[in-house]
């Protein structure tokens, strides 16, 4: 059976005791840029999903192409319905899963995958709250490599008890010795490693185990080429290279298909945020991008907006969410509207400002898809500042 969520943010300890479970997909959205401003190009991180590691059991989860629509005018548009469902199918996400999604960053590309996720009326879902900085940052455990992907179930009918495929090998107990140094790993999962070396619930992985240090590089092949930190004598690695305990191959495990539910109206385009500026139909406008992230000393905005920048919302130290009066008391110029829509540059940085307010309990809450970049290219008179 799938962990239950009760909130749209899960913690990390949370999530170590629940790794392994039967039915928990975890996903890695991070997602890379270069240069700065509404100029910045976005890059798919899996490179660094594979060589510099992430939570063992993690797939990843490409917000660039798989989980977008590549071809429209602005980046990181929503996908539709179909391509959707497509890209949930391809990571192993069934309509009985529960994901949990995290991201290297402030929580952004998390907070947009979720979103996405929920759009399609998909509630089993939450955000790792701080992240892969807090996870790695409390010393858990993290894997480098790559995970072979479970293929997709071709119809309808239900996985056969103890067939569903999980994520990969749980990670190794603090119990159990590895398989190249003899010494014990940091941290002890949910589910242990049976004798035999397959996985407990027949996931193939081709992955290795970091005792929660940083790795610095690991080469392509995958063989890790790391510095142990100055207070460590050495790093734990476990290697782990297993197929199914039914001798099948990886390409031959099937999962359930994943279909998308209702799309609900959690967006709002351009006209709605241009009624909401002519006062046709208020909501409340939010800017949730920093300064920073749009290269100016005062960022443009779309008029009538508050800013209420993501960075202003998550703990510095530990990338969390700020929680009870300090989360209200930032959105409390706002959180009074009837209707409030979130926007940045393009979109994401919206999504930590609209799980925020889903937190406080606010039930009518929309992301601009596009954001400025979308306002920008539709608008010829120049913004607010």
């Amino acid at each position: 059976m799938a962990p239950v969520l009760t909130s749209p943010l899960v913690s990390t300890q949370w999530l170590a005791d629940h790794l392994g479970a039967d039915e928990l997909v975890v996903l890695d959205a991070s997602v890379h840029a270069e240069g700065t401003g509404l100029d910045t190009m976005w890059h798919t991180a899996q490179d660094t999903y594979e060589q510099r590691g992430h939570v063992p059991g993690a797939r990843y989860a490409d917000l660039v192409e798989a989980f977008s629509t590549p071809q429209a005018d602005v980046p990181f548009t929503r996908p539709g319905a179909e391509r959707f469902e497509a890209a949930a199918r391809d990571l192993g996400v069934t309509n009985t899963s529960t994901v949990v999604v995290y991201d290297d960053s402030l929580g952004e590309w998390s907070a947009r995958l979720w979103w996405i996720f929920r759009s399609f009326g998909f509630d089993s879902v939450a955000v790792l709250d701080g992240g892969f900085t807090k996870w790695r940052d409390e010393g858990r455990p993290v894997r480098v490599g790559a995970l072979r992907t479970p293929a997709r179930r071709t119809s309808g009918a239900p996985t056969p008890t103890g067939g569903t495929p999980a994520d990969e090998a749980p990670a190794v107990t603090n119990k159990a010795t590895t398989a190249t140094s003899g010494t014990p790993a940091d941290e002890a999962p949910a589910a242990t490693m049976p004798a035999s070396g397959t996985p407990a619930n027949g996931s193939p992985v081709d992955e290795t185990l970091i005792d929660g240090t940083r790795p610095d590089t690991v080469p392509a092949g995958g063989t890790r080429a790391d510095r142990a930190p100055a207070d460590r004598a050495s790093a734990t690695v476990a290697r782990v290279d297993c197929a199914p305990a039914d001798g099948t191959s990886a390409a031959s495990t099937p999962t359930d298909v994943f279909l998308a539910g209702e799309e609900r109206p959690l967006w709002a385009d351009h006209e709605r945020v241009r009624r909401a500026v002519s006062g046709e139909q208020p909501a409340s406008l939010v800017l949730a991008a920093p300064q920073s992230s749009l290269g100016t000393e005062h960022p443009p905005v779309v008029p009538g907006s508050t800013s209420i920048a993501l960075d202003t919302i998550v703990d510095p130290k530990t990338n969390a969410y700020l929680r009870g009066p300090a989360l209200a008391a930032a959105f409390a110029e706002v959180i009074d509207a009837e209707e409030i829509v979130t926007y940045c540059g393009v979109g994401s940085a919206a999504c930590v400002d609209a799980l925020a307010l889903t937190v406080l309990g606010h039930e009518k809450v929309r992301v601009y898809d596009g954001s400025l970049l979308d306002w920008w290219r539709r608008e010829p008179e120049p913004l607010a500042s």
